[in-house]
């Protein structure tokens, strides 16, 4: 199973104290990413957070060149900016769209409508890889065209054992539904905060992809 890490907004003091653990894990033969958030303390400014976050990617992917580079802003953050000022902002920080997965919050996509499911498919269609963060409980559902966009979902190692482990019934568990519903769709199956005694049961579960943890 691969390993992601999920970094913290002071992301030069933690790529500093992990540089050795991380070089050393792609030494191993090791599939590696990093995972960057919207950097704390911004006032609500889209191209501002957007450029912040790709400036902390651009930097954490020079360190580690092989790596996969997850940014996951807020969707609103997104939406306000859209596909074609986000592929500007990307590749004006030096990363290539391509090289690049986005990921989408399942709660703020669903709840969205067509206008979250447009600007899916915007950033589908210049480049990007889409990733889905499947929510315990968002408050509708994605069909077959929306999950049809995404190459990879990721959900809590807890939360999707606890849901697929369910001795009374699987189905009625939505967490369950949507794992079902994203490995039927062909998505790559990613586990966030597993501990290495999860690590067989999520392989076990359809988990191959990677497994996040944090930095700090």
């Amino acid at each position: 199973m691969k390993d992601f890490l999920e970094l913290s907004p002071d992301l030069r003091a933690a790529a500093a104290a992990l540089e050795s653990g991380l070089i050393r894990r792609l030494e191993d033969g090791a599939s590696m990413g990093v995972r960057v958030h919207a950097p704390e303390g911004l006032e609500f400014d889209p191209a501002c957070i957007t450029a912040a976050a790709l400036a902390n990617l651009s930097d954490l992917l020079q360190l580690l060149p092989h790596a996969r580079g997850v940014l996951a802003l807020p969707f609103e953050t997104l939406q306000a900016l859209g596909a074609r000022a986000l592929t500007a902002a990307a590749e004006a920080s030096g990363l290539q769209p391509p090289l690049m997965t986005l990921e989408l919050d399942e709660v703020a996509l669903a709840a969205s409508g067509a206008a979250g499911l447009s600007l899916a498919e915007g950033l589908k269609s210049r480049g990007f890889r889409l990733q889905l963060n499947c929510a315990p409980h968002a408050p509708l559902g994605l069909d077959q065209r929306a999950r049809a966009l995404f190459s990879s979902a990721q959900a809590t190692a807890t939360d999707a054992i606890a849901a697929l482990t369910e001795e009374t019934n699987v189905w009625a568990q939505p967490m369950a539904r949507r794992i079902v519903a994203s490995k039927a769709a062909g998505m790559e199956l990613i586990a966030q905060d597993a501990d290495e005694s999860q690590k067989e049961e999520l392989r076990r579960l359809g988990f191959t992809g990677a497994s996040y943890t944090d930095a700090a």
